[in-house]
């Protein structure tokens, strides 16, 4: 997953990153910032890998944007 996510990330393309199905009905601020939390996990240094608590604080704040935004008309 990391060697298929990798190029996406590093050209700043989330459309190939996200589950087309979403069809853009997400916040990419929300969805990017997922993105940079999965990658920093993956690090190839445990110690470059951020520790849980920061995790767990960075995912709400993800959530608590798609908690907040309005959603898209199909």
């Amino acid at each position: 997953v990391v060697h298929y996510v990798e190029p996406f990330f590093e050209i700043g393309e989330l459309e190939g990153v996200v589950d087309p199905l979403l069809r853009g009905d997400f916040s990419s601020d929300s969805a990017w910032k997922f993105v940079e939390v999965a990658m920093s996990c993956v690090r190839e240094r445990g110690s470059n890998r951020p520790a849980m608590n920061q995790i767990v604080s960075d995912l709400q704040q993800c959530l608590a944007a798609e908690l907040d935004r309005e959603p898209q008309e199909p």
